[in-house]
């Protein structure tokens, strides 16, 4: 009828495990979200560059073609 002692030892680790547990999820999320951000920038940054290159090498080929 009534928990023992250890009954409620067990139960108040049971409770600090999946509380850490939860906290760990948390992070794991914050740092995936903070992690996919970082790999966004850097993507539309190279999309960036790649357009100026190809920007780039279309006048150079357009002025080659003009000169003709």
């Amino acid at each position: 009828m009534w928990d023992t002692k250890s009954e409620m030892d067990e139960n108040k680790g049971s409770v600090a495990i999946l509380v850490v547990l939860m906290m760990a999820m948390v992070i794991i999320t914050i740092l995936a979200s903070k992690i996919t951000h970082m790999v966004m920038l850097q993507l539309e940054a190279g999309e960036a560059v790649l357009s100026n290159v190809v920007e780039k090498y279309e006048l150079i080929a357009t002025d080659t073609w003009n000169s003709r």
